[in-house]
C-alpha cells in the first residue's frame, strides 16, 4: 500500500475545513410571527462563509396554478452586537420577508437554496397571514359617555374578544390598562393624561391580541409595552398628541423634548395609519435592557408629524421589521436604526420632509438594514449617515434624497451637513448601494460621497437629480415653524420616472415602463397616511389593488387624456365596497343578536353545523333585548363572522331572517361583503320601502353588481 507523506496528509486536513464552510449545508427553517399583511422567514444554515449563497423566492395563494417572485432572503451571517447591554447574538442564516399579502390567506411559498460552492435544496411551506381583528367577532362592553378614571378590562378568549367602545357620545379615561390582558378590544375610546412628564395613556406591557383602535390619545406617552413587551397586537387608526414643541431647543437626544408616541417592544405587532405628533421619538422600539424578541413588528402608514429627536425608531430591530410607507414631516431624526442586530430591518417607501439632521441614523455598528425608494428632503445634506461607527451589510436601492442650503449652524447640538448630496460615512465592506437618486438645491456641496467614494464611484448606476422632479414643491429652507406635508410625487418626464430598479414584491406593479426612483410612481394615488375613513381596513383595500390587477387603476400618461367614462371609476367602486363592508359588519351584529335569541327561547339548539369540521353552538347567559352575551359551549368554537367564513354566517343569517325588505337588505350587503355578488342581486330583487340609511347601501351593492365582469364566478365579482 502506498502511503502519503505526513505532511501532504496534514495540508490536505487543513484545506478540507477551508472548503467545508465555503459550501452552504441547509437547517431549520421557521416562520415566526406572521403578520396581517406580511411573512417572514428564515432558513438557518452552517458554511457559506464567502457569503455566496443565494435563496430565491416565489409565492402564491393556496390553490392558485401562478407563482411570483419576491426578493431573494438576506444572506446574515452569524454575528453579536457592539457596546450594547447586554450583547445581543444571531446565527448564520438566510433571511427576509414577503410584503403587502391577502390578509388571512394562505400562501405557499418556495425556497430554492443554491450555492456555487456546493449546497442546494428546495424547499415548500405554507403559513397563513393573519386576520384583521374585527369588532363583530366580539362581546361588546358599551361603556358610558363622560369622563372617567383607569379603565381595566377583562379578558377575551381567542376569536371571542371583549370589544369596549362608547356608542353614543365620548368616554373619555385618564389611561387604559391592558397590561397582560388578552382578547380586548379598545374601539373609538378618548385618553387624556398630560399631568406630568411620565405621564401613560394607554399601557400594554404583556398584552397579546389585544387592539386599540380609532381612539384619540392625548398623553406624554401615548402608548407603552415595555419588557416583556406586547405581542401580535394590532394599533391603528388613533389619533396621537402629545406635549413636545418644535422648537431648535427641543431638537436631537439633549433637547428639551419628552415622551414617546408609541413605543413598544415584543414580535409580531402591527403599528398603522396612525396619526402621531409632538414628541420626542414619535414611533419606537425598546433599547438595550429594554428589548425583548423585536421580532415581525409592522410600522405602515403612519402620518408622523413634529418628532423632535427620531420619527420612527426602530432601534434593537432583530429581524424582519418592517417600516413602510410612513410619512414624516417636521423631524430631527428621520429613519433610526440603532443598532439593527442582523436583520434585515426593511425600510421601504418612506417619505421623509423637513429633517433637521439625517435620514438615516444607522448607529452602534448597525447591521441588516434594508433601504428601498425612500424619498427625502431635507437641509444639509440629502442622502445621509453621520456616524462613525461602521454600519455594514446594508442595501440601498432606488432611494431619492435631496439637499439643500442650511440657514444656521446647529439645530439642537448636531450639525444637518453643508448641502451634499450624499453623505454616508462608514458604510462596511458588505454595504451595497446603487440606483438611487440624489441631488442639491443650488447645486452645492459637490457630488456627495458614500464612504471614501464618490457616489458617482459607489453607484455606477446613481443619478443626480434637482428639485424638478417635483411639482413646485417647496424646498424646506426655514426649518422652523415647520411645514405642512407636500405632495413629493415626481412629475412625468423627470429624471427619476421609469429608471429604478426592478425589485420584485416591491416594485413590479409599477405604471408606465419600469418603476419610478423614490417612494411614489408618477401618476399614483397618494397612499392614505394616518387614520382610514371608516370600514376602510386593509381586506377592503384589496379591492383597489384588484381593480389594478384588471386593468382599472389609473394608467400613468404622458400628458393629460380625456377620459371615456363606461361605468364607475376606481374610486366610486372602493368607496361602495367599504360602504357595504360597515353595513355587513352592522348587520352581522344584529343577526347574531337575532340568532342567539333564537337559540334562548328554544326555537333551536344549533346554531351551525359543520363549520370547517366543527360543530356550533351558542349558549345565552344573558337574553336581554339590548345587551346580552353569547358564549361558546365547553369544547366548542364562538359563531364567526368576517374573520372566518363570511359567506357561510351569510348562509346561516339567511335561515334566520324574515321577509322584511330590511333584512333582505342586510343579507344582500352579507353577501357582498363575501364576493357573493349574485346572491347579493337575489336578495334586493324586488325591494322596496326601505330607509335612507339602506336605500343607499343598496345602490352601492347595485354598483358593484354593475361593475362585476361578465360570466364572473360570484366569490370573485366582487373584485
Amino acid at each position: 500500500m502506498r502511503h502519503l507523506p505526513l505532511f501532504t496528509v496534514f495540508l490536505v486536513a487543513l484545506s478540507m475545513p477551508v472548503l467545508a464552510e465555503n459550501a452552504t449545508i441547509p437547517g431549520e427553517i421557521t416562520t415566526p410571527y406572521p403578520t396581517v399583511i406580511n411573512l417572514a422567514v428564515e432558513w438557518k444554515i452552517k458554511g457559506d462563509d464567502n457569503l455566496n449563497g443565494v435563496v430565491a423566492v416565489r409565492f402564491r395563494q393556496a390553490g392558485e396554478e401562478q407563482w411570483h417572485d419576491a426578493m431573494p432572503l438576506r444572506r446574515v451571517p452569524a454575528g453579536k452586537s457592539r457596546g450594547t447591554t447586554p450583547i445581543f447574538s444571531w446565527d448564520n442564516k438566510f433571511s427576509g420577508s414577503i410584503f403587502d399579502l391577502r390578509p388571512n390567506t394562505e400562501y405557499e411559498i418556495n425556497l430554492k437554496l443554491s450555492d456555487p460552492d456546493g449546497g442546494q435544496d428546495d424547499k415548500t411551506i405554507r403559513l397563513r397571514t393573519r386576520p384583521v381583528p374585527r369588532v363583530t367577532d366580539g362581546e361588546v362592553v358599551n361603556v358610558p359617555a363622560g369622563k372617567h378614571d383607569v379603565l381595566s378590562p377583562r379578558n377575551g378568549q381567542p376569536g371571542r374578544p371583549v370589544v369596549y367602545m362608547c356608542s353614543e357620545g365620548e368616554a373619555i379615561y385618564k389611561s387604559i390598562d391592558l397590561e397582560k390582558k388578552k382578547w380586548v378590544y379598545i374601539e373609538g375610546l378618548t385618553v387624556k393624561n398630560v399631568e406630568n412628564d411620565r405621564s401613560i395613556g394607554v399601557r400594554m406591557s404583556e398584552a397579546e391580541n389585544c387592539v386599540v383602535r380609532r381612539c384619540k390619545i392625548e398623553a406624554v406617552y401615548g402608548i407603552v409595552a415595555d419588557n416583556p413587551g406586547m405581542k401580535n397586537c394590532y394599533v391603528s387608526d388613533n389619533v396621537i398628541t402629545g406635549t413636545t414643541p418644535w422648537t431648535s431647543e427641543a431638537m436631537g437626544a439633549n433637547g428639551k423634548n419628552v415622551g414617546e408616541g408609541i413605543e413598544i417592544t415584543g414580535p409580531g405587532n402591527v403599528i398603522c395609519f396612525n396619526k402621531v405628533t409632538a414628541f420626542r421619538d414619535c414611533l419606537s422600539t425598546w433599547e438595550d435592557r429594554g428589548t425583548n424578541e423585536q421580532v415581525c413588528i409592522d410600522f405602515y402608514n403612519n402620518d408622523v408629524y413634529v418628532g423632535a429627536d427620531d420619527g420612527i425608531e426602530a432601534d434593537f430591530c432583530f429581524n424582519n421589521c418592517r417600516i413602510m410607507r410612513n410619512r414624516m414631516t417636521n423631524c430631527f431624526m428621520g429613519l433610526s436604526s440603532q443598532p439593527g442586530l442582523g436583520g434585515p430591518t426593511y425600510f421601504i417607501r418612506n417619505v421623509m420632509y423637513n429633517l433637521t439632521h439625517a435620514p438615516y441614523k444607522l448607529h452602534r455598528f448597525s447591521q441588516g438594514d434594508v433601504c428601498l425608494h425612500n424619498t427625502v428632503v431635507k437641509v444639509g445634506d440629502g442622502m445621509a449617515c453621520f456616524t462613525s461607527e461602521p454600519f455594514d451589510y446594508a442595501f440601498f436601492r432606488n432611494n431619492l434624497a435631496i439637499g439643500g442650503p442650511n440657514p444656521q449652524g446647529k439645530w439642537g447640538d448636531y450639525q444637518p451637513g453643508t448641502g451634499n448630496p450624499a453623505s454616508m460615512s462608514a458604510p462596511g465592506p458588505h454595504c451595497d448601494f446603487d440606483y438611487d437618486a440624489v441631488g442639491s438645491v443650488g447645486g452645492g456641496g459637490g457630488s456627495g460621497r458614500i464612504g471614501n467614494k464618490s457616489f458617482a464611484q459607489a453607484e455606477p448606476h446613481g443619478i443626480t437629480i434637482d428639485m424638478k422632479v417635483f411639482n413646485n414643491v417647496e424646498f424646506p429652507s426655514k426649518p422652523i415653524p415647520g411645514y405642512d406635508p407636500p405632495d413629493l410625487r415626481p412629475v412625468q418626464g423627470s429624471k427619476v420616472v421609469d429608471t429604478a430598479l426592478l425589485l420584485p414584491n416591491i416594485n413590479d406593479k409599477f405604471l408606465g415602463n419600469g418603476p419610478d426612483i423614490g417612494a411614489y410612481e408618477a401618476g399614483q394615488e397618494l397612499p392614505t397616511y394616518g387614520p382610514r375613513a371608516p370600514g376602510v381596513d386593509e381586506e377592503t383595500e384589496f379591492i383597489q389593488r384588484d381593480l389594478a390587477a384588471k386593468g382599472l387603476a389609473a394608467k400613468k400618461v404622458s400628458k393629460p387624456e380625456t377620459p371615456v367614462q363606461t361605468g364607475p371609476t376606481p374610486e366610486e367602486l372602493t368607496a361602495a365596497q367599504q360602504a357595504v363592508q360597515a353595513a355587513a359588519d352592522k348587520a352581522a351584529v344584529l343577526f347574531r343578536e337575532r340568532i342567539a335569541k333564537s337559540a334562548a327561547a328554544g326555537k333551536t339548539e344549533t346554531v351551525f353545523i359543520d363549520f370547517s369540521g366543527m360543530n356550533m353552538r351558542a349558549e345565552i347567559t344573558s337574553a336581554d333585548a339590548e345587551q346580552f352575551t353569547a358564549k361558546t359551549a365547553a369544547g366548542l368554537v364562538p359563531m364567526p363572522w368576517s374573520s372566518q367564513s363570511p359567506k357561510r354566517f351569510a348562509d346561516v343569517a339567511a335561515k334566520y331572517a324574515d321577509d322584511s325588505a330590511l333584512q333582505k337588505a342586510q343579507l344582500a350587503a352579507l353577501y357582498a361583503a363575501a364576493g357573493d355578488l349574485a346572491k347579493a342581486a337575489e336578495k334586493l330583487a324586488g325591494v322596496e320601502g326601505l330607509d335612507d340609511e339602506w336605500k343607499t347601501v343598496a345602490a352601492k351593492i347595485q354598483l358593484l353588481i354593475q361593475a362585476a365582469p361578465a360570466g364572473a364566478p360570484a366569490q370573485d365579482a366582487a373584485k
